[in-house]
């Protein structure tokens, strides 16, 4: 009978031991468990922060560079080589050259061109892969359909037009391979 007394002892101190254990297991996964979720938390907090900074130099960094598309394009409208072609004692060859150089210097722009009140372009750089040329009187397009030249002859003085992303069109079709834009207009007017 003592064996059995002490059998039952001993499962008695396993099953208190056994208890004690998946107790102590227990709390420490659940302390393991709300620390981790407090480290996730923080993590979570900091990366959501570093995301706002970035975001926000980001914001800065296309401000900029919006900011500097107005200044050139006030600039190339306000120049005295174009204000002299738009008045008639300047030629249109000047403001060709002009841009043709502006455009090989900036590298930035696909596109300078000047639309005259009906739409018609009267002149045109493009970009050309890093090779800029002007574009033959033959070759001008009239863009009075297009938003942009709508949007822009709507505009006071040194208001400036900004459009949203949207693909290059030449001669009533989507540019293939697509191209990104955005455009910048303003509206010139006779001094």
């Amino acid at each position: 009978m003592m064996k059995e007394s002490s059998l039952e002892l001993v499962f008695k101190h396993i099953k208190i031991f056994s208890a004690a254990f998946l107790i102590t297991v227990f709390v420490f996964i659940c302390a393991y468990a709300v620390f981790e979720k407090r480290d996730v938390d923080l993590d979570r907090a900091t990366l959501a922060r570093e995301q706002e900074i970035f975001i926000s130099g980001q914001k800065r960094l296309i401000d900029n560079e919006l900011r500097e598309r107005v200044s050139d394009l006030l600039y190339l409208a306000e120049n005295a080589v174009f204000k002299n072609y738009i008045d008639g004692s300047g030629s249109k060859e000047d403001v060709e050259n002009e841009w043709l150089l502006f455009a090989d210097k900036m590298k930035k722009y696909d596109q300078i061109r000047y639309i005259d009140g009906n739409g018609d372009e009267k002149v045109r750089i493009n970009f050309n892969e890093g090779k800029p040329i002007i574009v033959t009187a033959e070759a001008l397009q009239n863009k009075s359909n297009m938003k942009y030249f709508s949007e822009t002859m709507k505009l006071g003085r040194r208001n400036i037009y900004r459009s949203t992303f949207d693909l290059n069109v030449e001669n009533g079709d989507i540019e293939v391979p697509a191209k990104p834009m955005i455009r910048f207009g303003v509206p010139v007017f006779d001094l």
